[in-house]
């Protein structure tokens, strides 16, 4: 027994002294390795990765692209620490997807955030654009396409199956989707994108299909009273002369008056009841079976008969109301773009006067050089308030009674004088000398505005502005801005259809001869040609510049005008002119850094252009500020790219402005 115990004590001994000596060569083995170098490691997995393009509306998001190669980054990179891991993770994202996420964490970094923290924020950002609900969607509207079989296809369900989310979906929940899926009628255009907002902002449990449809007759009920609210509001827009006399107060009976005020706009006639006055349609006026006091006729109401107009005979065919009793009715005192204008010679307090005839026009208005024109007759205060076609609001100076004479007969009228340039023979006249069945040729002269001897003097004054020879604008000479660091484009040239290649030989030989284009040798920018054919049947040789040179250009930043701009000054002109410049964009001259940038590529090889060329992305900001620049100071002249449009209100007003325009040209 004895020596069976001393056996075990020299064992355990041994047992010990071994594992002292195995410590000793791990601690030696790990002082003799070589120190771990993670670069080494992140260029051996780099290649396996393949890099991260975010592209949504085909599907490549970052949690797709992540589960690819979601093993590498966690299985063979665990050997690298967390920083280590980030690196190599932003090492493979695009420049494009790289800057995104970077300026997203801004004011922090990347480093500022572990591996995981890292994915988690990379997946929200370049995650899935549409919400759950068109996921779904597209779901149920899948359909099996001829080209797949059966197992593709279902793969395809499979994964739309998966993006469904069925297990989030409870059956409350579904019944919602079907029920907004259901609201497909454009007047359900509103409840459907609000009910979609709450799918996707309410709680789960709280949507219901009763829910839902509680909701929907509520937002139908809102915008019921909404409208309500504003048709009882807001008043009616007339763009026109309107007047609103002292004695026209009194016209409507009160019930009347309150009837009209609760009826929309929209139900409301343009004008006055023939019978009556009042604000309605003829059918429904209430004096349809009353019998006049004057005339002892049925069907309308005292002084709406024609016993009491002046030659009631004549008048039939024109809208019967009181005397200073005008409806509202558009005013066209500046047609636009009419050359031919019915006027009338009349006589007022035996001046003659040339007023345009316009049955448009409620009143009669004369302007205040004609006033002065016709002795400047004392004027008192006008209670009429008037707006012209455009809204735009006529303001008065007073008005005046006087004699007027037209076509062999005189009466007493009245006349407006306005601060503006308007002279009409209105409505108001009209009535006043029964004219409505009279033929207007007899009534009025048309007046033409030639324009043969204005261009013909204008050609004589400017030989220069109307030669056929191209112009060149030296005054400017553009530069087109790179952005940094931006790598140059060269494009191959496109083959030119056989029936046009004759035709673009001959156009690009012209602007050859004419300095517009240089052959070169070498560019590090081209961009193929494109051959635009114009009305008359000769061709355009312009740039696709959007091959390339415009994405690395920077945006030439001037406001460009709006038609609806230009319109909005002509209210008060009425002759107009419209310059077309011939090949105006040729005449800017460029740069020399910009020129090399404007290399085309031709099947008779490179060409630098030396004028500004059609197709550029800063071409239209930068000819809209050169040329209105050239016409800044001169009143009534609005460019718009290589169209001048001259509004003037009278034709020695207009010449003036012609040629104050074509010295600067």
């Amino acid at each position: 027994m004895a020596e069976n115990a001393a056996l075990l004590d020299i064992l355990r001994a041994t047992q010990e002294l071994l594992a002292q000596q195995q410590a000793r060569m791990d601690v030696l083995e790990a002082s003799s390795k070589p120190p771990a170098r993670p670069e080494l490691t992140i260029e051996a997995l780099a290649p396996t990765i393949q890099t991260f393009v975010y592209d949504p509306d085909n599907g490549v998001t970052f949690d797709s692209w992540f589960s690819l190669h979601e093993d590498i980054f966690r299985e063979d990179a665990k050997s690298l620490d967390d920083s280590a891991r980030v690196r190599l993770l932003l090492r493979k994202l695009n420049p494009q997807s790289h800057e995104g996420y970077v300026n997203s964490l801004l004011p922090k970094a990347p480093r500022d955030f572990n591996f995981d923290e890292n994915i988690a924020k990379l997946k929200d950002l370049f995650g899935r654009r549409e919400s759950l609900f068109h996921t779904r969607w597209r779901c149920l509207q899948l359909q099996k396409k001829e080209s797949d079989d059966f197992k593709t296809h279902s793969t395809l369900i499979n994964r739309a199956c998966e993006d469904f989310k069925l297990k989030d979906l409870t059956s409350e929940h579904f019944k919602c989707l079907i029920f907004i899926l259901s609201l497909r009628s454009s007047k359900d255009t509103e409840v459907r994108t609000r009910l979609l907002r709450m799918l996707e902002v309410e709680k789960p449990e709280t949507l219901t299909l009763s829910f839902m449809a509680n909701e929907a007759t509520r937002l139908v009920n809102l915008k019921t009273e909404s409208a309500a609210v504003e048709s009882k509001d807001s008043t009616q827009n007339v763009s026109s002369v309107q007047r609103h006399d002292k004695a026209s107060k009194g016209a409507f009976p009160k019930n009347k008056q309150a009837k009209r005020g609760n009826q929309q706009p929209s139900k409301q006639p343009k004008t006055p009841c023939w019978f009556c006055g009042g604000m309605h349609f003829v059918k429904q006026c209430p004096f349809s079976q009353h019998t006049c006091k004057d005339c002892s006729q049925v069907g309308h109401k005292e002084g709406y008969c024609n016993q009491k107009q002046q030659k009631s005979s004549q008048n039939s065919k024109k809208p019967q109301g009181k005397p200073n009793q005008h409806a509202a009715k558009t005013v066209n005192v500046c047609a636009v773009g009419s050359d031919q204008r019915k006027y009338v010679d009349v006589s007022i307090n035996a001046k003659p006067v040339k007023l345009l005839f316009d049955t448009g026009a409620d009143v009669t208005i004369i302007s205040e050089s004609v006033w002065h024109q016709i002795g400047s007759p004392l004027l008192s205060p006008t209670p009429t308030k008037a707006t012209d076609a455009q809204g735009n609001q006529i303001l008065f100076r007073g008005e005046f009674q006087c004699s007027v004479q037209f076509n062999g007969d005189t009466q007493s009228a009245r006349c407006l004088v306005s601060e503006a340039d308007i002279n009409v023979f209105g409505v108001e006249w009209i009535n006043v000398f029964s004219l409505w069945d009279a033929p207007l040729s007899s009534l009025c002269h048309v007046s033409t505005v030639s324009t043969e001897d204005v261009v013909s003097s204008l050609k004589a004054s400017f030989p220069d502005v109307f030669s056929n020879t191209l112009g060149k604008c030296t005054k400017f000479q553009p530069h087109l801005q790179l952005k940094p660091a931006v790598v140059p484009v060269f494009r191959p040239k496109r083959s030119v259809p056989f029936h046009v290649m004759d035709l673009v030989e001959e156009e690009l030989q012209r602007l050859l001869n004419l300095g517009i284009i240089t052959p070169v040798d070498y560019s590090e920018y081209a961009a193929p040609i494109v051959v635009v054919r114009k009305p008359n049947g000769s061709i355009r040789i312009c740039a696709d510049y959007s091959t390339g040179l415009n994405s690395n250009l920077e945006t030439h930043h001037y406001p460009i005008p709006t038609p609806d701009q230009i319109f909005a000054t002509l209210s008060t002109c009425s002759v107009f002119s419209q310059i077309d410049l011939s090949d105006a964009y040729l005449q800017i001259e460029m740069d020399e850094d910009s020129r090399k940038l404007l290399t085309i590529n031709t099947h008779r090889g490179l060409f630098t252009f030396n004028r500004l060329c059609p197709g550029v992305k800063s071409a239209p900001g930068i000819f809209q500020q050169i040329i209105e620049t050239m016409l800044a100071g001169i009143s009534g002249v609005h460019a718009y790219f290589d169209d001048v449009l001259i509004a003037s209100r009278s034709k020695e007003e207009h010449q003036k402005t012609l040629i104050q325009v074509f010295k600067r040209l």
